[in-house]
């Protein structure tokens, strides 16, 4: 169901011309205050398809579940904390990463490829 979602919300791959425009339209990017000299983050925008924002999340907390490179991204965004907001910012974080690396294979032609795991030297 995302990968449908997601292809109906992306179409062409080659109408982003990166990542970042990507993760903007779906509204997985945080709202930016400017006044003067200060800028200040806020929360994600918001802007796009509700439903596929709400199946990218349901999709990050899987891969942080099974997925090594998604658990150690979502490790080290929220630095061991338990607190519930740092989690879920590091879960925007982690379905934003998901969106991007899936729009790339979409648009290159590729695969899945996980990452390489470190094996010890003997």
């Amino acid at each position: 169901q995302v990968a449908a979602v997601m292809l109906a919300f992306i179409g062409d791959p080659r109408r982003f011309a990166n990542g970042k425009r990507l993760a903007a339209y779906a509204g997985l990017v945080p709202r930016v205050y400017q006044s003067g000299m200060s800028e200040r983050m806020g929360h994600i925008t918001k802007a796009g398809n509700v439903r596929l924002r709400a199946l990218l999340i349901n999709a990050a907390w899987m891969a942080v579940r099974y997925n090594p490179w998604a658990k150690a991204l979502f490790e080290r965004l929220t630095g061991g904390s338990r607190h519930r907001s740092r989690r879920k910012i590091a879960i925007v974080a982690v379905a934003r990463r998901l969106l991007i690396r899936c729009w790339a294979m979409l648009r290159d032609g590729t695969i899945w490829k996980p990452a390489a795991t470190k094996t010890a030297a003997a």
